[in-house]
């Protein structure tokens, strides 16, 4: 009888890497390529999507400081400050009225500092100087 003579392990391992090593290297091309592009697309949504995020950041905040300085606006052309501003003592409680109004309307501010500053140009003249805290930040007028 003739005997059929077994390859040997090192000749099947040859021969596999031999059939199999192309669909090998070609599966590791298409992943890869497959990998680039879903990394680009997906930083391009990210970067579209922090571009948004800031915009809305940029609308929002800028929504808010303009409520805040048309505030300010208000309060530093109030008649009653101004009053209080030639005759303190006769118009505090005016003031005084008028920031708590303010501040329990407004609910947005924690707190309203009203200075006065004596101007060295005009003689007994005081400048108002207001101070506003909101949302742990603070604005001057």
């Amino acid at each position: 009888m003739s005997s059929i003579e077994k390859p040997s392990l090192g000749k099947i391992a040859v021969r596999s890497l031999l059939i199999y090593s192309p669909f090998l290297v070609l599966s590791i091309v298409i992943v890869a390529v497959f990998l680039s592009i879903y990394l680009k697309i997906d930083m391009n949504n990210i970067n579209h999507s922090q571009r948004l995020i800031l915009e809305l950041q940029k609308k929002k905040t800028s929504n808010s400081f303009r409520v805040i300085f048309s505030d300010i606006r208000f309060l530093s052309e109030s008649a009653v400050i101004k009053r209080y501003c030639k005759y303190p003592e006769a118009n505090l409680n005016a003031m005084e009225q008028l920031f708590r109004y303010f501040i329990t309307h407004k609910r947005f501010y924690t707190q309203i500092k009203f200075f006065l500053t004596l101007q060295v140009n005009r003689s007994a003249m005081f400048n108002p100087l207001i101070r506003i805290s909101y949302l742990s930040q603070t604005l001057t007028s």
